[in-house]
């Protein structure tokens, strides 16, 4: 157990200090699991490019903590590095979700700035440190149209991220049934992201499947066009 309190307390600090370098300066972090009191977590660090820094690569590691209170490797990615406001681990430690950081807007310095792409990727899915499943922006938009988020001149089309239990699912999509055992765990399998174009998309999360999509309204958000348009 003390090595598990160094450990978070290692990588708290870390986080902490690496911070002050800016929001683009890559750290250190743990990203605990969706579920209250979720014995999970992902602890990503990133395996920095000095002659290219962004080409900055990263590793991912998932722990369980056992009844006896001991670490365990559930399993690991590699190949990149994405900050936490990205990442999204579900209680059981299986299912990852990454938001792609797709920002665009007055503020981004020149050298960042650029159009949308209907090929940049905006979702991926990953279950037991597999990629299953990523979603372009234009399997999910037919107009790169976005409008403006909230009051930021910084825009970003992903406004939340909510892990569902399926007994508030069961019985209100047609097709739930289908891909959906009645013998899977009631929590973890299924993640709602709510967009800037006011819509509410439900993926399973084993596989990315696109179960569902409606309008909605954006919770404590109301999105206006920008003013020269």
């Amino acid at each position: 157990m003390k090595g598990i309190l160094y450990l978070f307390t290692t990588i708290f600090c870390s986080s902490s200090l690496m911070q002050g370098g800016g929001p683009e300066t890559p750290y250190e972090y743990l990203v605990a699991g969706s579920r209250s009191g979720s014995s999970r977590f992902l602890i990503v660090t990133p395996v920095y490019n000095n002659e290219k820094p962004e080409n900055t690569s990263g590793n991912g590691r998932c722990y369980m903590i056992d009844d006896g209170g001991k670490l365990k490797i559930m399993w690991k990615i590699s190949g990149w590095y994405a900050f936490p406001r990205s990442l999204y681990l579900t209680g059981d430690g299986f299912g990852l979700v990454r938001v792609h950081d797709i920002e665009w807007g007055p503020d981004i310095e020149p050298k960042h700035k650029r159009e949308l792409d209907e090929n940049d990727i905006l979702l991926s899915f990953y279950y037991k440190g597999k990629l299953v499943r990523h979603f372009k922006l234009s399997d999910l938009f037919t107009k790169l149209d976005f409008g403006r988020a909230g009051q930021s001149d910084r825009y970003s089309i992903i406004c939340d991220v909510n892990f569902i239990p399926l007994r508030f699912l069961k019985g209100r999509f047609a097709n739930l049934d289908l891909v959906l055992s009645e013998n899977e765990e009631m929590f973890d399998k299924v993640v709602s992201i709510t967009t800037v174009q006011q819509e509410e998309l439900f993926f399973k999360v084993t596989d990315g499947t696109l179960l569902y999509r409606h309008p909605c309204d954006l919770i404590g958000e109301t999105i206006k066009p920008p003013a020269d348009q």
